[in-house]
């Protein structure tokens, strides 16, 4: 799932590429904010199957966990180039639907102030859990997340080496 906040085409073109190439056969779709007007979303269109989500990164992403058709998605911002077999590496750490993956950046190796970049969940985990909550502080946002989260069993798992680029 590509987050196009601000509808950068030529960032989605870079993201959407790299899948491509890297994954031949995988799905994946794009949530544009709702600043995005008809032509820009006809173009994204082009691209990959494009959904209007509100203005935060929260409504991009529960925007995302609704339309995508995979079942395991990874969530990336527009203009980040996936690396190859990321795949594998993350299912490697999988033993149910109910962990959450994320990457080390920044050597920091927490959930919540780490990047969106290469959050790796299961649609209907993210769908027990429910929305992020729809605000403009991601921190706390994704602290409310994480905690209803381990409420309902989910474990969360930074994997070290992931860098997505």
């Amino acid at each position: 799932m590509i987050l196009c906040q601000n509808h950068e085409i030529s960032l989605l073109k870079t993201t959407a590429n790299s899948i491509r190439s890297r994954y031949p056969g995988y799905s994946f779709i794009c949530c544009a904010d709702e600043s995005a007007n008809e032509e820009d979303l006809k173009k994204m269109n082009e691209i990959c199957p494009t959904y209007i989500a509100g203005n935060t990164f929260s409504s991009l992403i529960n925007q995302g966990m609704k339309k995508t058709p995979a079942l395991w998605n990874f969530i990336l911002c527009a203009g980040v180039t996936m690396r190859s077999k990321l795949d594998y590496k993350f299912f490697k750490f999988i033993k149910n639907d109910k962990d959450i993956l994320f990457p080390i950046s920044n050597n920091i190796p927490y959930f919540v102030d780490g990047t969106l970049n290469g959050i790796f969940v299961n649609k209907n985990t993210f769908k027990e859990i429910g929305n992020w909550i729809n605000h403009e502080n991601l921190e706390w946002v994704k602290t409310l997340w994480a905690t209803e989260a381990i409420r309902k069993g989910c474990t969360f798992k930074a994997i070290a080496n992931s860098k997505i680029c």
